[in-house]
């Protein structure tokens, strides 16, 4: 996997490659701390390798950060049964619990965070013949098939949730597979742009209102693209406390792709095109941390 921190591990499974390319995602699921933030991933990393329960890559999707135990041409050992299924069986263990803590956010499912690396994800699994579909529906928490002759005979992404013989239910609600598209030229769909001119800064600025009400006005002004990028910086004062339910609300493009604020920056800060000088300063991978960052005048 492309960026992907190398720990290879011994013990990959030899892949019966008569079935047919896949993925199959996880979620970490591990305790929470007492404020609701992750154990390090370091940690959890660790206790995998110990306890020989490695998937293919564990996934930080709050920062990007990967690390792969075992390469496509070999399977897993995350689930209890059919790790050897397919010509490619990647198993990705999202670092992610429900309800975790992350820069003040909670966030419930994997859909909701930031996302990055999403994009290289399926990239990669795009490279490896797994097409971008869920044979079995998009996972949810409860009600998910478990069909073997599914299995057995459709490429695609899966859920621990959809293994036949495996009783586990993660990951969970997961983001679209189409990703995160920001190509068109012009965005139109009201609620998703936050482009402004002094002008609507100094107007927000002037009115006593809480952050959700701030963000409101924000995100009912329409731009370009261009616009979008140059102005993200432009946010105003007192965004820290964003609430999960703001940064996690849905958006539908005019192309028909769903996305929401947190995915919005992050696709923003990986636009092929965009250069240094314009893009929006987002190193960490921290929604929140964009969002803090002083507006330029």
């Amino acid at each position: 996997m492309p960026g992907a921190v190398r720990r290879p591990q011994p013990g990959g499974v030899t892949l019966d490659t008569s079935l047919p390319p896949r993925y199959v995602w996880h979620i970490t699921w591990d305790k929470l701390n007492a404020d609701g933030t992750q154990p390090d991933f370091s940690a959890v990393a660790d206790y995998l390798i110990g306890q020989q329960f490695c998937p293919n890559i564990m996934w930080n999707p709050f920062t990007g950060y990967m690390e792969q135990f075992y390469p496509a041409t070999l399977g897993g050992r995350a689930l209890k049964y059919n790790n050897q299924d397919g010509s490619a069986c990647v198993q990705v263990e999202v670092f992610f619990t429900p309800g975790c803590v992350v820069d003040g956010v909670k966030y419930d499912t994997v859909a909701d965070t930031p996302l990055v690396g999403w994009e290289d994800l399926l990239a990669w699994g795009d490279s490896l013949g797994v097409p971008r579909v869920w044979p079995m529906g998009a996972p949810q928490w409860s009600g998910n098939e478990r069909t073997v002759s599914v299995w057995n005979s459709q490429a695609g992404h899966y859920g621990h949730c959809h293994s036949p013989g495996d009783t586990h239910t993660d990951p969970g609600p997961m983001p679209p597979l189409t990703g995160i598209t920001l190509q068109t030229e012009s965005i139109t769909k009201a609620g998703f742009l936050m482009a402004l001119t002094d002008a609507d800064q100094d107007e927000v600025l002037a009115h006593e209102r809480n952050n959700s009400d701030k963000l409101d006005v924000l995100i009912q002004r329409t731009a370009t693209l261009d616009e979008l990028v140059a102005n993200v910086r432009k946010l105003v004062y007192g965004l820290g406390s964003v609430p999960a339910a703001t940064l996690n609300q849905t958006f539908q493009l005019p192309d028909g792709t769903n996305t929401n604020l947190a995915g919005i920056l992050t696709a923003i800060h990986a636009t092929p095109g965009v250069t240094a000088a314009t893009a929006p300063s987002i190193a960490s991978g921290s929604v929140l941390d964009a969002l803090n960052k002083t507006p330029i005048k």
